[in-house]
């Protein structure tokens, strides 16, 4: 499906910012969608249409509220008027959403000058309240502690289900860096000289890359783009950055949107160490293993 990619609101992608212990923002909520409907010519209204009820059908499960939203989208083609059709939609698209104030905003929204941005715009809100409402539901199998996370049924499946061939590709890109001796001990299942590898590669990897392509970042990494984007260390050494990170050692004179950064990156490395780390160990073993002709 088209809005099952990164930054979405997959169960995958709620129980990481349940991890991550973050609030879900609404411009993570259906991003393909919005971004391949930013403007909707003639030519594409078709097409919108058939995904709009892709959006709205995808999270209902009443019988009642799946019958009436089905009924709602319904139109002849040969007849199309938008005006009729919007203004049936949209209240049925407020009564199916679960969050009081969200539903007040797309009721009133008719009102807005295009008719086809409502309707987007309402799916988004729509969306939205489900992945808060989900996002609680993923909490609660969410185990914290006073030392940090604690791993469940919920969090495993997470990471068995996550697909690794760019991982794989990025990390035998990155262990083209390294000297032969440093090969043998991955190789070789040193579980220090691995934990150094996933934590020093990934602050390198944040602070080293643009995020041109986000399909392209590893899949590791891939619910995060939105915070790699927003670190910001410029003008720090990466080996201080990672000794910061490491030992959550960041002096106070630091400037606060340093101190903001460094603390995303740290929770970030954890996060990814808690739900991939024995993934990621493997495969850069294997890698290692690999170039070392074993």
């Amino acid at each position: 499906s088209p809005f099952w990619g990164c930054g979405d609101t997959s169960v995958f992608r709620l129980m990481h910012e349940a991890l991550m212990d973050c609030s879900l923002s609404r411009d993570t909520v259906c991003v393909r969608f919005r971004a391949n409907y930013r403007h909707i010519p003639p030519s594409k209204v078709g097409r919108f249409l058939q995904d709009l009820r892709a959006v709205l059908m995808y999270p209902l499960q009443g019988r009642m509220a799946i019958v009436d939203m089905a009924r709602a989208l319904d139109f002849d083609p040969s007849h199309f008027e938008l005006t009729a059709f919007a203004h049936n939609l949209l209240p049925t698209i407020a009564r199916c959403t679960p969050n009081p104030a969200l539903a007040n905003q797309i009721s009133d929204s008719w009102q807005r000058s295009d008719l086809l941005d409502a309707l987007r715009e309402a799916a988004v809100s729509m969306r939205y309240a489900f992945a808060l409402e989900e996002l609680e539901r993923c909490r609660l199998h969410v185990m914290r502690h006073a030392d940090g996370l604690h791993h469940t049924q919920a969090d495993a499946l997470l990471g068995l289900h996550t697909v690794t061939a760019l991982t794989e590709k990025w990390i035998e890109r990155v262990l083209r860096r390294h000297s032969r001796s440093e090969l043998e001990r991955l190789a070789a299942g040193d579980s220090f000289a691995l934990l150094r590898f996933h934590d020093h590669e990934i602050v390198r990897f944040v602070l080293e890359s643009r995020f041109d392509a986000p399909l392209l970042v590893p899949e590791v990494l891939q619910f995060d783009v939105g915070r790699m984007r927003a670190i910001v260390c410029g003008g720090l050494p990466r080996e201080r950055v990672f000794h910061m990170v490491d030992t959550n050692e960041v002096p106070e004179a630091l400037p606060p949107y340093l101190k903001d950064s460094v603390a995303s990156l740290r929770q970030m490395v954890y996060v990814c160490r808690f739900q991939h780390g024995d993934r990621i160990a493997e495969l850069t073993q294997r890698a290692a293993l690999r170039m070392l002709g074993n």
